[in-house]
């Protein structure tokens, strides 16, 4: 599993708001061709979001790894971060 992360310091919010400096959270699975966009983390890691980020990241993987919605904790990723999901993934799923 490849996890990335695009920073923009230019986005809608930013332009209307006063918000900006955005992390596009981007993950790969090695049995997919393109990588898959998962959310957008305005501000540093927001919990709030993590019941859609485990719905896009089972969709995403649903023929790979169906289990690895059950093995997402909301304390782990928020304490080690989203490269997480891709260690889960690699330690379940991934060899």
């Amino acid at each position: 599993m490849k996890i990335y992360c695009e920073n923009t310091n230019s986005s809608f919010l930013n332009d209307n708001k006063g918000i900006g400096n955005d992390d596009n959270y981007y993950m790969k699975s090695k049995n997919k061709q393109y990588p898959q966009f998962v959310f957008t983390n305005m501000k540093g890691f927001s919990a709030g979001k993590f019941n859609y980020i485990k719905k896009a990241i089972k969709k995403y993987l649903e023929d790979d790894c169906p289990q690895i919605e059950g093995l997402l904790l909301k304390y782990d990723i928020k304490e080690n971060g989203f490269g997480r999901i891709g260690e889960v993934y690699d330690e379940t799923c991934g060899k």
